[in-house]
């Protein structure tokens, strides 16, 4: 489209007046750093009446920090030169708002006189698009380098490490550039390899995981658990997974210890011949030994969840 203005710029004036005043797009017209006409889409941008715009040097309109930079360059190609065709400039609109213009520049003649053709895109809206984006990376790339849990972002189409914070690198065992770029496969960090691909299935399908118990390898061969939760998310346009570890591996050996010695008590009551029950605080039996059972000559209902509990031990 701009090359048919500037074609019709050159064959004549009466062309491309005709073409401007058809246009769609905000076009302006500048000489000597004074507007010399305007489409109608700088009116509606700048908030100026087309009487306003023509009757001021256009700097008036332009941010005071970037007044220099914007009539330099209009003076340098006025005289032959070619400064960049392509640059930004804040525009201050009618009701004292900021605005962020490109401006897209060609040197025309005017009324036989040297004058710049200018093209301009209100990229206000953009920019504080990319900002917003910015700054929310940014608070994310914080929490997430930051985070105590053992966090990853992996690549949903191979499982390739993209990063992975302090927290995680501690938790596995490697050293930073042992991980990034490779993959959790040729890692072995999942023990069982069908955790692995289930992982991967749950992403494609655009589903969550929450507090999956998994077995991990450190580099060591050192085997810990933890739960792990997966939430799919967009980096630089490519699909990948947040993995957070909660690490319950103490708990889970706290939680075997503890079996191992309920099983070993179980087994003293069980070689007794007295009989011994045991009863929550209100009176129900959880548990009754063998010798107990041939007394009372049934089975009580163990009950395994309870506020409290407390052994009484009965002798016959």
């Amino acid at each position: 489209m701009r090359k048919q203005y500037e074609e019709a710029f050159r064959i004549s004036e009466y062309n491309y007046l005709t073409v401007l005043e058809n246009t769609h797009e905000p076009i302006y017209v500048a000489q000597n750093g004074m507007l010399k006409y305007v489409t109608k889409n700088v009116i509606q941008t700048s908030g100026y009446s087309e009487e306003e715009l023509l009757s001021r040097p256009f700097i008036d309109f332009i941010h005071p920090d970037d007044r220099e930079y914007v009539m330099s360059r209009h003076m340098q190609r006025l005289k032959g030169k070619n400064p960049t065709n392509l640059y930004q400039y804040r525009l201050i609109d009618k009701y004292g708002n900021t605005r962020l213009m490109e401006l897209n520049v060609t040197r025309i003649i005017w009324d036989g006189k040297p004058a710049t053709l200018n093209f301009i895109n209100d990229i206000t809206e953009q920019k504080q698009t990319q900002e917003a984006l910015r700054l929310s990376e940014e608070r994310f790339y914080k929490a997430f380098k930051f985070n105590p849990a053992p966090m990853v972002v992996v690549s949903l189409y191979d499982g390739r490490f993209i990063d992975i914070n302090d927290s995680m690198i501690n938790y596995l065992g490697y050293e930073r550039n042992e991980v990034i770029g490779k993959t959790i496969k040729r890692l072995n960090v999942f023990v069982n390899a069908d955790n692995f691909n289930y992982v991967l299935m749950c992403g494609v399908n655009y589903n969550t995981i929450c507090n999956m118990e998994i077995h991990f390898q450190t580099k060591s061969g050192e085997i810990q658990i933890g739960l792990l939760s997966t939430e799919i998310i967009d980096v630089a346009g490519k699909i990948c997974l947040l993995g957070v570890i909660q690490d319950i591996t103490k708990r889970k050996q706290m939680e075997g210890e503890l079996k191992k010695a309920n099983q070993k008590n179980i087994s003293i009551l069980e070689s007794i011949t007295d009989a011994f029950l045991a009863l929550d605080n209100k009176w129900r039996c959880i548990y009754m030994n063998s010798a107990g059972e041939k007394i009372f000559s049934r089975i009580y209902e163990i009950k395994k969840e309870t506020e409290t509990t407390f052994v009484v031990l009965l002798l016959f």
